[in-house]
């Protein structure tokens, strides 16, 4: 694939299918094995528990050590807060508009609602605008890691 365009991996695309037909004991595999994280991001699995990415996942150990420090306390993962309810309109039900927090958890008697950003992702204008519904509806503020 010369400049990598969509014309180039059509061609190669085909290319694969013919030789497949023409040799079926010996079908050529596919350069691409599994489409890549939207965000480039690797899914990662430690102890048992599942993160979207290796760095939300060395967060979550530093966060553990630190509630076994006694540094924190309350330590959640994955919190939903409801940034508005689900309603009825013209009788089609209108999903609910919901933000999940990687982490939750007191510090020094505050709450602090945590995620886990890349620049990419904190410049994502959904993350965006739910960052400032959390501050109107919630009176709740990001902490950007």
């Amino acid at each position: 694939m010369r400049n990598g365009g969509i014309e180039d991996v059509i061609r190669h695309n085909q290319r694969i299918k013919t030789q497949t037909i023409k040799n079926i004991s010996q079908p050529t595999k596919p350069i691409i094995d599994k489409p890549r994280a939207k965000y480039g991001n690797q899914k990662v699995e430690v102890d048992g528990v599942k993160y979207d990415s290796k760095k939300e996942a060395r967060r979550a150990s530093e966060l553990e050590s630190e509630e076994r420090l006694g540094l924190i306390t309350d330590l959640e993962r994955q919190k939903k807060y409801v940034l508005q309810p689900s309603f009825k309109f013209l009788g089609k039900t209108i999903r609910e508009i919901a933000y999940v927090a990687d982490f939750v958890y007191n510090e020094d008697g505050k709450l602090v609602v945590e995620d886990v950003k890349s620049p990419v992702t904190r410049a994502n204008p959904v993350y965006k605008l739910k960052k400032k519904m959390m501050m109107y509806v919630h009176g709740i503020e990001i902490k950007e890691t």
